[in-house]
C-alpha cells in the first residue's frame, strides 16, 4: 500500500522566518522525502491533528470518558494548544512510499475519513528517515547563534494511506506526545543556505550521521540531565575517533612531513610507525583542533579534557547525580562540527 508520512517539530529558538514564507531545507526525491521550515504549521499538520484527536477520543472511549467536544472543535483545540508552546517555527517532514500490505481487521468508515488500529506500521517511515531527520535538525542547530535555544519539541508524526475508492484518509491508530518550553530569536535568512549545505552533508555523509542523531537527541532532554551529557559526549567522542582516522590524522602527518627536512625522511617515517595507533583521546583531539583553529586549539583542548575526565568519573561511579552542563558539551560538539564543514567545504 502507498502511505504518506508527516512529521512535525518545535525550533524554540526561532521565533520567525523572512517575510513569513516557507523555506524548504532539503528536497531528496530518491528517497521520497521534502523537508521545510515553516510558522503555519497549522496548513501542513491538517491529518496529524487530526490523527491525534481520533487516538485520543479512541483511548478516552475505552476508558470510559466522556466525550464532550466533536472532533473539529477537538482539532482546533490541538492548534491551540500547540501555538501556546512558544515555538514560532515548526520544521515538518513529509513522505511517502510503499510500507506493505494493510491489515483492515478492524475497521470503522466515518463520512471524512476511515479509522483502523495496527492496520500498517507506524514506525516504518520514523525509522527509515532517523537519520535524515536527525541531520537535518543537527544542521539547523549549527547555524543558530550561540544564545539561541537548541531545545526540540518533537509535536508527533502521522502515517496515513488515502482509499483509493472514497478518496477518504485510513489513520491507524498510534499515540504519542511530548511537551516542552524554551526562548527564542529571530531568524536570519543568511543560515538559509548553510542549512541547506550543511544537512546535505548530515544526510550524504554516513560518518556524520550518528553524530547528528546523539547531538539532536540531547537536545530533547533537560539541560541538567545525566543521560543527555552521556549524549552529548558520545556525539563528542565519535566525532574526535572517527574524523581523527579518516581524515585528520593523514592531514596531520603529510603537514608535519612537508616540514620535515629531506635528510630527516628516515625519522619522520619512523615516528610515523612509532606512534601508529598510539594516539590518545586528547591527542587526538588537540591534532583537529589544531588543525581546524589555531588560535582557541589549546584552549578547547583543555575543556575537552575537563569534560573528558568527568565523563569518566561518571563511568567509574564516582559521580551519578549533579548539576551538568551539558550545553558545554554541546556547544564544543557544535563548534568544531561548525569548522570540520566549513574546512570541507572550502576545499
Amino acid at each position: 500500500m502507498h502511505a504518506k508520512y508527516l512529521a512535525a517539530y518545535a525550533l524554540h529558538g526561532l521565533t520567525g522566518l523572512p517575510d513569513g514564507n516557507d523555506v524548504e531545507l532539503l528536497a531528496r526525491p530518491d528517497l521520497g522525502i521534502i523537508v521545510i521550515l515553516t510558522v503555519r504549521p497549522d496548513e501542513h499538520c491538517v491529518h496529524l491533528d487530526r490523527y491525534t484527536v481520533l487516538a485520543t477520543r479512541l483511548v478516552n472511549s475505552r476508558l470510559g470518558r466522556t466525550q464532550e467536544e466533536d472532533i473539529e472543535t477537538a482539532i482546533l483545540s490541538t492548534q491551540a494548544t500547540r501555538n501556546k508552546q512558544g515555538a514560532g517555527v515548526f520544521l515538518i517532514v513529509k513522505s511517502e512510499g510503499d510500507i506493505g500490505e494493510p491489515d483492515f481487521t478492524h475497521r470503522d468508515d466515518h463520512r471524512d475519513f476511515i479509522i483502523c488500529e495496527n492496520a500498517f506500521s507506524a514506525t516504518y517511515f520514523r525509522n527509515q528517515l532517523e537519520a535524515v531527520m536527525n541531520g537535518v535538525l543537527a544542521a539547523v542547530s549549527l547555524s543558530l547563534p550561540q544564545s539561541y535555544s537548541r531545545d526540540i519539541t518533537h509535536i508527533g508524526d502521522v502515517t496515513y494511506a488515502i482509499d483509493l475508492t472514497s478518496q477518504k484518509p485510513i489513520y491507524s491508530i498510534n499515540i504519542e506526545s511530548t511537551t516542552t518550553v524554551s526562548v527564542a530569536g529571530p531568524f536570519d535568512s543568511s543560515m538559509v543556505e548553510r542549512i541547506r549545505s550543511d544537512a546535505r552533508s548530515f544526510v550524504e555523509e554516513t560518518g556524520l550521521a550518528k553524530i547528528g542523531r546523539l547531538l539532536v537527541h540531547s537536545y530533547q532532554r533537560k539541560s541538567d540531565d545525566l543521560e543527555a551529557f552521556i549524549q552529548a559526549w558520545a556525539a563528542l567522542e565519535i566525532f574526535v575517533s572517527s574524523l581523527f582516522k579518516h581524515r585528520y590524522e593523514q592531514e596531520w602527518l603529510f603537514k608535519l612531513q612537508i616540514g620535515t627536512p629531506p635528510s630527516a625522511q628516515p625519522d619522520f617515517n619512523r615516528l610515523k610507525d612509532v606512534m601508529k595507533g598510539k594516539y590518545t583521546l586528547g591527542d587526538k583531539f588537540l591534532v583537529i583542533a589544531s588543525l581546524l583553529e589555531e588560535i582557541e586549539g589549546e584552549v578547547n583542548t583543555e575543556k575537552f579534557k575537563t569534560i573528558m575526565l568527568l565523563r569518566n568519573k561518571i563511568h567509574t561511579g564516582e559521580i551519578t547525580e549533579m548539576g551538568l552542563s551539558v550545553e558545554g558539551v554541546q556547544r564544543l560538539v557544535r563548534k568544531y562540527l561548525r569548522l570540520h564543514l566549513d574546512h570541507c567545504h572550502a576545499r
